[in-house]
């Protein structure tokens, strides 16, 4: 009896949880501008350098990287459970980097008085790839 009475608490729990997760708000895009490059070293990296470092960084946090054609500029996309897909444009130097929203699905993405909000796991997911790419670009 007091089994069946823990597996239905917790049922019910779970499906309290995977409620409350679907009803999350959407939140405003924060876009990453103008990061600078800061290394251990103090020394400025080369621009191939800093390209290297921000894809062994997204990579490292499981985001797919691509060159765009012609331009100094990548795309990371991140796949989630097979449901979510966000894809951020990477433009960097020598010096700097920034991170901008680009496009994604099943993320909750709208304009909601002239702001672009997104699902508030896009922003954590940033994050993390934000800070994989520090770990990278500090070893320069």
């Amino acid at each position: 009896m007091l089994r069946s009475i823990r597996i239905t608490v917790t049922a019910a729990a779970l499906l309290l949880a995977g409620t409350t997760e679907a009803q999350r708000q959407p939140v405003p895009i924060v876009n990453h501008e103008n990061v600078a490059v800061t290394t251990q070293s103090r020394k400025t990296p080369g621009i191939d350098e800093v390209e290297k470092a921000i894809i062994a960084g997204a990579q490292n946090r499981k985001w797919t990287v691509s060159h765009v054609a012609g331009q100094r500029k990548l795309q990371a996309k991140l796949f989630v459970r097979n449901k979510h897909t966000v894809v951020v444009e990477i433009d960097y130097s020598e010096t700097a980097y920034s991170v901008r929203y680009l496009s994604s699905i099943d993320m909750k993405y709208a304009v909601q008085d002239g702001v672009p909000v997104i699902h508030p796991f896009y922003n954590r997911w940033v994050t993390e790839l934000m800070a994989g790419i520090q770990l990278e670009v500090a070893k320069l």
